[in-house]
């Protein structure tokens, strides 16, 4: 799955949009038996192969009981009450450095 979605983001030059991250393993814990953990590896393979990918991967919560909405509430919040989706993809972004190889410096 993690090959066609960045073979999809690379022709199409799309963003990469993660949402739901419950499964991921934080990549400063160990290993663990996380259900996406060769979902992850994939894309983080994928990122040292296509660099420019780093700038276009966001992590988000799953929908369900409201979370995503939250990440929205955040937006407004730090935008004062105003949506900003620049906020709200900056948040996507601090999660995907998390839990993928994106940091900006080591570009």
């Amino acid at each position: 799955m993690a090959k066609f979605l960045v073979g999809l983001a690379l022709k199409s030059q799309a963003d990469i949009w993660i949402v739901g991250y419950s499964n991921l393993q934080n990549i400063e814990e160990s290993k663990q038996n996380k259900l996406f953990i060769s979902f992850q590896e994939a894309l983080n393979e994928a990122i040292q192969i296509h660099p420019e990918l780093k700038k276009r991967i966001y992590v988000f919560q799953h929908p369900s009981n409201n979370n995503f909405a939250r990440d929205i509430f955040d937006a407004l919040i730090k935008n004062q009450c105003q949506f900003s989706f620049d906020k709200l993809k900056k948040i996507g972004r601090g999660r995907a450095e998390k839990y993928f190889d994106v940091k900006m410096d080591t570009l």
